[in-house]
Parts: structure tokens; sequence; C-alpha cells
């Protein structure tokens, strides 16, 4: 299951693997974190740990294959 669950203190942000996906395309297209926060209606934090796995799921493949 890819859903994750973020408390916020102004609202609660459910992200689906379709809203991470759209997350970081925009990120790979330049946009900062604190936009990609405001188009997402997610905390900051939670887009730095998207980043964060995603980037480390992709080093994972990248180790394998080199």
């Amino acid at each position: 299951m890819l859903t994750k669950t973020f408390d916020a203190l102004y609202y609660r942000c459910q992200v689906g693997p379709e809203q991470v996906e759209l997350l970081l395309q925009v990120h790979t297209e330049g946009s900062s974190l604190r936009s990609i926060s405001r188009i997402g209606k997610c905390t900051y934090g939670m887009v730095v740990d998207i980043v964060h796995t995603a980037s480390y799921k992709a080093r994972l493949v990248h180790n394998e294959e080199v």
C-alpha cells in the first residue's frame, strides 16, 4: 500500500501514488519544495520526505545496476 498519511497542525494530508508522481514530476521541473507543498496541499516536511524517499530508492536501483 503506497498511501502515506501525515497529520499537520492545519490539515491532514493523505498522499496516494498518483499525487506522489505529480509532486515528483513538479520537483524535476524545477519548482521549489515550498511551492510544491502549496500545489499538493501538503506540508513542507511531507514533500521533503517524499523527495528523500524517492532519492533513496533511486540510489538503490542505480547501485544495483552499476
